[in-house]
């Protein structure tokens, strides 16, 4: 979920008090954010799909369809910072809502139906 950068590493909170599943989808794991920042990341467009876990990005100019448990939280992150950028990692299936230079946000996509959250 949220992550900053600081002079003495990545900080992050990667629990989010309503589910503790590092499975796809779910709550991104620490090392999962942090090797999707050092990569490769793709600009990505973000749309919200049509169910309450499903998710649209579009990357180079591809859309492809994915699920997460915080579809409302994506998108309501995005309208609180309208000035943020998405970006996406495929190799490492992290969504990044940059916020600033040194914080944002990070959700776990799964190309597949998601289980139901593990509190």
């Amino acid at each position: 979920m949220h992550f900053g950068k600081r002079s003495d590493g990545l900080h992050v909170q990667v629990f989010d008090g309503v589910c503790n599943s590092h499975e796809a989808g779910h709550a991104p794991h620490a090392i999962q954010i942090r090797k999707a920042l050092e990569g490769n990341l793709t600009a990505a467009l973000v749309v919200k799909g049509e169910g309450t876990s499903e998710i649209e990005v579009e990357a180079l100019g591809e859309r492809s369809f994915f699920f997460n448990h915080h579809t409302d939280a994506i998108v309501a992150l995005s309208q609180i910072h309208k000035g943020g950028q998405f970006s996406y990692s495929d190799r490492f299936g992290v969504l990044i809502l940059q916020t600033s230079a040194d914080e944002g946000f990070a959700f776990s996509l799964s190309a597949e139906l998601i289980s139901p959250c593990k509190a």
